[in-house]
């Protein structure tokens, strides 16, 4: 998914007339008064704005170019403003910006402008919580940050085909009975009967519990499989083998990794005050990735829902093979031209947090997460642009 932002055009002036009155239902206006007025924005300094009024009623309708409304600043600028904050930027660091542009704004003005779109995320993020469609195959992960001096733990669940969040909640803690009490809703409301995510044991536990069945994000294993051999010394031909076992994920693969497991169960486990061998290392490798095999292997099979004597009924539904989507929750692109793209949970959230200490209120911090989600494209029912129309 790449998206790209399209920041909102801004007119000096306007020749749109309203179509009906609020008050009266009537059409017929004419012209009442036409006054210039300053504005804020990195390009335009003055606007037209046209007042008419109802013939019928006598009620007075103000009408602003494409781009203005009351605020003195420009939908343009608002936006600007909240981007800049939301990709690193420190409020005073995005004055400074804008104030280069020939647009300045004071902290103050940055704050609120990230706190109404904030706002309007977390809004949009409800609304589509509520509206309940049939989701088979639900994503869920979790990054941690920390609000008033704590660490808070926030939960994404999302729809991994589209990349849509359908919730994001604050969880008490990563044990699985929170995991149990996070998901239950979620699967219960969307119809699930799969879940991707990594491959924290809480998630396994869960999902049995739950009765879901489970796909572990092969990138997660496939990167802690290559850092923990990182750390082993010699047996680098077998090393080698359990990489290609891990990336090709077949039956022929699952065979190569039993025979090196097999080779490897005659060391021992270290005793006390030892360390741990590298053949020991590889054997406990090679077990982790057997004793997942089933749930890295879910995308290879689908699920297909079954009758009572455990026939396929229908069409299988696809289980995506990566938790991705569900990682792009909280993203935002560093390239130019504020382009946003994939990559892990909780980046863009970080982008913004790594410039603090934490935040002052957990208020606040849903309100920039669920921001940060939204510049990244893929917060379901809500276009990034909307948030400052």
């Amino acid at each position: 998914m790449r998206i790209t932002l399209a920041f909102p055009v801004v007119e000096a002036e306007s020749e749109r007339h309203p179509e009906r009155c609020a008050s009266c239902g009537g059409r017929k206006f004419h012209r009442h008064l036409k006054r210039e007025r300053n504005v804020r924005d990195t390009r335009i300094e003055r606007v037209r704005v046209v007042q008419y009024q109802c013939g019928a009623c006598g009620r007075v309708v103000t009408v602003y170019p494409e781009g203005i409304s009351r605020a003195q600043q420009t939908q343009r600028l608002r936006m600007l403003s909240v981007t800049l904050y939301a990709l690193g930027l420190s409020y005073d660091k995005v004055s400074m910006v804008l104030r280069a542009l020939g647009a300045p704004l004071c902290k103050s003005w940055i704050w609120h402008n990230v706190q109404q779109a904030g706002k309007r995320a977390v809004e949009g993020m409800r609304k589509a919580r509520k509206r309940g469609r049939q989701i088979t195959v639900l994503g869920a992960d979790e990054t941690q940050m920390k609000a008033t001096g704590e660490g808070i733990t926030i939960g994404f669940v999302t729809d991994p085909q589209s990349g849509e969040i359908v919730g994001m909640d604050i969880l008490a803690g990563r044990d699985t009975e929170e995991f149990v009490r996070w998901l239950q809703g979620y699967a219960k409301r969307h119809g699930a009967k799969v879940v991707v995510s990594d491959d924290l044991d809480s998630y396994r536990l869960a999902a049995e519990e739950l009765e879901l069945g489970q796909q572990v994000c092969v990138a997660h294993v496939r990167k802690s499989v290559s850092a923990r051999l990182r750390r082993i010394e010699g047996h680098e031909e077998d090393q080698e083998l359990i990489r290609k076992a891990i990336k090709a994920l077949t039956p022929r693969a699952k065979r190569c990794l039993r025979a090196i497991h097999r080779c490897y169960r005659k060391y021992p486990p270290p005793k006390k005050g030892q360390r741990e061998s590298a053949g020991y290392k590889l054997r406990m490798v090679t077990l982790d990735i057997l004793e997942k095999w089933e749930r890295l292997t879910l995308y290879q099979r689908g699920h297909a829902e079954k009758d009572a004597f455990g026939r396929r009924e229908g069409r299988v539904t696809e289980v995506p093979a990566t938790n991705n989507a569900t990682e792009n929750a909280t993203r935002a692109s560093q390239r130019s031209g504020f382009a946003a793209s994939q990559s892990s949970i909780g980046r863009g959230g970080k982008i913004r947090y790594r410039q603090m200490r934490g935040f002052k209120a957990v208020d606040s911090m849903l309100k920039t997460t669920a921001l940060v989600a939204v510049l990244g494209g893929v917060l379901a029912g809500v276009s990034y642009g909307q948030l400052f129309a």
